[in-house]
């Protein structure tokens, strides 16, 4: 992969740095992994919350959320409402500009006994440009593993299930018009800042305390992709949370972790929007994506082999 960093990454690997306290001890360890994770059903919680009210569904006065959601109907209500572009964009967005006050204080309150919490080293734009080429090809990768569930498919039933309620949820979503500055502001804006926050900037930080380099950056992008539900979707979010974890660790930058999470969607989710799913820009765009990784891939390779070599 293209190399993020910026300066001396030694500190990152040191126990020190990990812990700035010296010490670790089994509560405070325990702590580190929990803490993300109420944010991260916080997050699942008031997004099923706010697309139930958008939906009109409603809550009676004796009813609690745990409870709608345990209703067949409320559940059904909100499958429907999440596989509407524009009320899924709505839902995304509320619950983005609800939950973003509640983790800037804790990031505020938070990194002052944790430096690692939302860290913002400075960076150039030669970093920028790379961290977009990674993004860039992180989208290659995922269209290389659609096309590995294509052939899957025509071997096993339940992959082949999984893939066509997948197929028929995109159908939907790119079946119904959407305002373009919703789709911004939700899909490439909202979205990816709210995640970031939880996933690399709060989760990265407090797991680096208890956890390793690798282990730190695996953890959060299985998470990552476990959240997003289906097989398809979730593999391919792993995906992103490898890249981006990545990126986030070698640069030490929060704001590189972002864009690279926007210009992803911004291809991913915006951009097929405004063209039809076969037309030549985006087959054209999606073989540029392959290539792109497939050459990244094996610069890597290269770039091993070679250091390999030279020990």
């Amino acid at each position: 992969m293209p190399d993020m960093k910026t300066g001396n990454s030694d500190n990152l690997n040191a126990a020190t740095d990990l812990n700035p306290s010296g010490s670790s001890s089994s509560g405070g360890s325990f702590f580190a992994l929990l803490l993300p994770l109420v944010f991260i059903f916080l997050h699942l919680i008031l997004q099923s919350f706010v697309a139930l009210m958008l939906a009109n569904q409603g809550l009676n006065w004796d009813q609690s959320l745990f409870s709608a959601l345990a209703d067949p109907v409320s559940s059904q209500t909100l499958q429907e409402a999440l596989a509407q572009p524009d009320l899924m964009a709505k839902t995304s967005l509320l619950t983005g500009l609800i939950l973003l006050p509640i983790l800037a204080f804790f990031i505020w309150r938070r990194s002052k006994r944790n430096p690692r919490i939302f860290l913002h080293k400075r960076t150039d734009a030669h970093t920028v440009g790379r961290v977009l080429l990674l993004s860039f090809s992180a989208q290659g990768l995922a269209y290389v593993w659609l096309m590995l569930l294509d052939l899957l498919a025509r071997q096993f039933d339940f992959i082949s299930l999984r893939l066509a309620h997948y197929v028929e949820l995109m159908e939907k979503l790119g079946g119904q018009a959407v305002s373009p500055l919703l789709l911004i502001s939700s899909s490439a804006l909202m979205v990816p800042l709210i995640e970031e926050l939880i996933y690399r900037a709060i989760s990265m930080g407090e797991y680096s305390r208890a956890l390793s380099r690798k282990t730190t950056i695996l953890t959060q992008a299985f998470i990552f992709g476990l959240v997003h539900g289906n097989l398809v979707q979730a593999v391919y979010a792993f995906i992103l949370g490898l890249v981006i974890g990545y990126i986030y660790w070698e640069s030490e930058n929060f704001y590189l972790a972002f864009l690279a999470h926007a210009f992803f969607n911004f291809l991913g989710g915006v951009l097929p929007q405004w063209f039809l799913p076969n037309s030549p820009v985006i087959v054209a765009l999606r073989i540029l994506q392959i290539l792109m990784f497939l050459i990244l891939l094996a610069q890597h390779f290269r770039e091993a082999r070679s250091h390999d070599q030279g020990f």
